[in-house]
C-alpha cells in the first residue's frame, strides 16, 4: 500500500509542534514524530481506524493520536491519501478541507 502525505499535512504537522514548543520543545518534537509514526502505520492495515462520522463513508477514515488529534486520510486506488491532521476541540465543518474529498 502506498501513502500519499499532502503538503498541508505537512503544514498541519508543523504548526502542531510549533504550538507545543511554546511550552516544549521536547514533545514538540516527539508529537510530531510519533504523528508521523501512527501515518506510516497505514501502510501495513488499510482500514485501521473508523470511518470519519461526519462524512460516514467507508473510504474517508480517520485514526486519532492520544485522543487529541485527528488524522484523516482516503483510500482510493490501492493509494492512502493523508489529507487532514486536525485537533479534536476544532470544529470538522468549519476546518476540514472538504476541497481534499
Amino acid at each position: 500500500m502506498h501513502i500519499e502525505i499532502e503538503e498541508q499535512v505537512k503544514n498541519d504537522i508543523k504548526a502542531i509542534s510549533s504550538y507545543i514548543a511554546l511550552d516544549s520543545e521536547y514533545y514538540a518534537h516527539q508529537t510530531a514524530n510519533e504523528i508521523r509514526d501512527k501515518i506510516y502505520k497505514l501502510k501495513t492495515s488499510i482500514y485501521y481506524g473508523r470511518k470519519v462520522p461526519e462524512l460516514n463513508s467507508e473510504n474517508i477514515r480517520e485514526i486519532l493520536y492520544k485522543d487529541h488529534y485527528r488524522i484523516i486520510f482516503k483510500i482510493e486506488y490501492g493509494t492512502i491519501y493523508v489529507i487532514q491532521v486536525l485537533h479534536t476541540s476544532q470544529d470538522f465543518n468549519k476546518n476540514f478541507r472538504f476541497e481534499k474529498l
